[in-house]
């Protein structure tokens, strides 16, 4: 018995040994699928972060939690870490990714062409950078609506209660059947380094469609989310806000992770699925605040009623209506008002209200924050063709800073160049001449039926340049670029059948750029550079790009050196040669993406194939009622 014991055991030791392996293995594989793959990495941290310079030692932070122990206690279960951040380099791994090259084409003024399109080639710099395989930055829908679902039956969230007319039952229905993915769709997604915590802030647009077109949705949401240097998500962790400066109480803020954003928006008492409800396509800007930290700002656009009184002149009274519009605002993501939403501003150009308005253009100045000490405005570009800047002060009134054609009206078309990204200045990057200021971003070419489908979009770098001469600004595109691919696979419209690249609308939309990190030699002469961008696909996932040498490429262009006074060229030439290339890059685009041929199966009102798990679900919406029945 004792002989088959030992055996026993000694046949056991290498069992254990072998299994122990494994799991090691095992392990050790799914940390390098973590790292290969850090566009799915979700780090759990409970721990609040705290700015890397509100507390000069350990001895102060304890002393901050005794004394708000109450307020801590309210906000936080469970046991948490409170970490004082610290400095971070958010671009110390980016020279190790592998890079290729990429070809395209940018149009300056360098001579004057008269907006003689046969004349484009003199206006053409090609160009070069290094870019880097594009991530998909995944985030898991069935369990961001399931946490939604629950703060609106847990009644803590009043925002989230408020949604209940809207996407209520419904929700428990696509839960039960897991099909929140073919009604929710998370797209627009821009983010910002905050350097005071060391984690990127990612801000995206998560949109509710009872019939399941992502081109008809009812609800739009604003997602928040936070990641480190690396890109991995952050679940859990929690920043500690500075003081809000213009409180009357000094009262704190802890913030959770990721979280809905609750931006207060205009709702029909009556429910219609033919309406938009919520703020849309976000786009995140830092402005220095008058406490001296970096605050993120949220521009978007939204529909909103408002009752209106006017004159129908049939009688001597004033006739009320309801009189509805699309506006753009911005949103203090860390501000809140006595609702506990998030605090915002409604933008209006010199008291006007335009009925449409979806694709403002935000940057700041540097400049302007060395008088104020911090960002008393934002500026935006109104319209690239025929530019237009607005400057508007943080109560949201708004005046023209520059017009290249003052006899144009508000209510003109904005033109096929819009939105796009945030600007970034050079000024805080390399060393510019006094008195000038010089922003680069990625605006976005909307063309239709240029050959893909009945509407292209696709980014064009933009680089803008302004001078300051007899107490005025002059701003100029100095340079915009064709139509960019950034070698990224763009499916088509219909989800089941994404090879169908030119099916209706193909949509490459950059919605930010993340960071610009430059490395520099002891005498501070320009090594490298990396630019982060955020781009949406066919509205339906949000990626991200490197560019390595884009600074470097703009220097070489001159920019630094252009002279906008001096310069008497057409201020529109380069921006119709830019339009007319996007105009061929789209053409070629569709030889090469020809339609393919499916076979003859059933389509939804949309045109699109019917999904089965879709339709499976419509049977049970109809049986009960339930909206989205198409």
């Amino acid at each position: 018995m004792n002989t088959q014991m030992a055996l026993k055991r000694i046949i056991r030791k290498p069992l254990v040994y072998l299994l122990t392996a494994t799991l090691v293995a095992l392990l050790l594989f799914q940390i390098f699928l973590l790292f290969k793959n850090n566009d799915q990495a979700r780090l759990n941290k409970n721990e609040v972060l705290i700015p890397k310079d509100l507390f000069k030692n350990e001895k102060d932070l304890t002393q901050f939690v005794k004394q708000n122990e109450d307020f801590l206690r309210y906000h936080l279960l469970g046991s948490t870490e409170f970490n004082q951040a610290v400095d971070i380099d958010p671009g110390k791994e980016l020279h190790k990714l592998k890079y290729t090259k990429y070809d395209f084409t940018t149009y300056t003024l360098t001579e004057n062409i008269n907006l003689n399109l046969e004349q484009c080639n003199r206006l053409q710099l090609n160009s070069l950078v290094m870019i880097s395989k594009a991530v998909n930055m995944k985030t898991p829908l069935r369990e961001v609506l399931q946490n939604v679902l629950n703060d609106i039956e847990s009644g803590e969230s009043a925002y989230l209660a408020g949604l209940k007319k809207i996407i209520l039952p419904e929700l428990r229905l696509q839960l039960d059947l897991n099909v929140v993915d073919k009604f929710w769709f998370r797209l627009a997604g821009s983010s910002v380094w905050l350097k005071d915590y060391g984690v990127h802030y990612m801000v995206s647009r998560i949109m509710y469609s009872p019939k399941g077109t992502r081109n008809s949705p009812i609800l739009s949401l604003s997602y928040a989310q936070l990641y480190d240097e690396n890109w991995n998500e952050l679940v859990g962790t929690r920043l500690l806000l500075p003081k809000a400066h213009n409180s009357p109480t000094g009262e704190r803020h802890i913030l959770n992770f990721p979280q809905i954003v609750p931006i207060p928006f205009w709702q029909d008492p009556e429910i219609n699925e033919d309406q938009y409800y919520g703020p849309e396509d976000p786009r995140l800007i830092l402005v220095k605040n008058e406490g001296g930290y970096d605050e993120p700002l949220i521009l978007y656009n939204s529909y909103n009623c408002k009752m209106d009184t006017y004159d129908d002149d049939e009688d001597e009274k004033l006739v009320t209506t309801q009189r509805c519009y699309r506006a753009m605002s911005i949103c203090w993501p860390w501000q809140f008002d006595e609702q506990k939403n998030s605090k915002r501003v409604e933008l209006k150009l010199e008291n006007y209200r335009l009925r449409t308005q979806k694709n403002w253009t935000p940057f700041t100045s540097p400049l302007d924050r060395q008088v104020d000490g911090y960002d008393s405005h934002i500026y935006f570009v109104f319209r690239w063709a025929n530019l237009d800047i607005l400057k508007c002060d943080l109560q949201g009134s708004c005046s023209y800073d520059y017009r290249f054609n003052t006899l144009l009206s508000p209510k003109n078309q904005v033109g096929p160049f819009r939105g796009g990204t945030q600007l970034v200045n050079l000024n805080d990057l390399v060393t510019v001449k006094d008195n000038k200021e010089i922003w680069v971003g990625f605006a976005r070419a909307h063309i239709d039926d240029c050959g893909c489908g009945s509407s292209m979009y696709r980014p064009n770098l933009v680089v803008i340049v302004k001078e300051r001469k007899d107490l005025r600004n002059h701003y100029k595109v100095t340079h915009i670029s064709s139509s960019l691919s950034f070698n990224m696979y763009v499916p088509g419209w219909d989800l089941l059948y994404p090879e169908n690249s030119c099916l209706r609308s193909s949509v490459l939309i950059p919605n930010g750029i993340s960071q610009w990190i430059t490395h520099k030699d002891s005498s501070g002469a320009l090594i490298d550079d990396y630019l982060t961008l955020t781009l949406s696909v066919s509205d339906y996932t949000i990626h991200r790009v490197n560019v390595k040498g884009l600074l470097k490429e703009l220097i070489n262009w001159g920019v630094l050196d252009y002279d906008v006074m001096a310069s008497t060229h057409h201020a529109n030439d380069n921006l119709v040669c830019a339009l007319q290339s996007s105009f061929e890059f789209c053409t070629r685009y569709g030889l090469e993406h020809q339609l393919k041929k499916i076979k003859t199966l059933p389509r939804d009102a949309d045109g699109m194939v019917i999904d089965p798990k879709k339709a499976e679900y419509f049977n049970y919406a109809q049986r009960y009622g339930l909206r989205g029945v198409p």
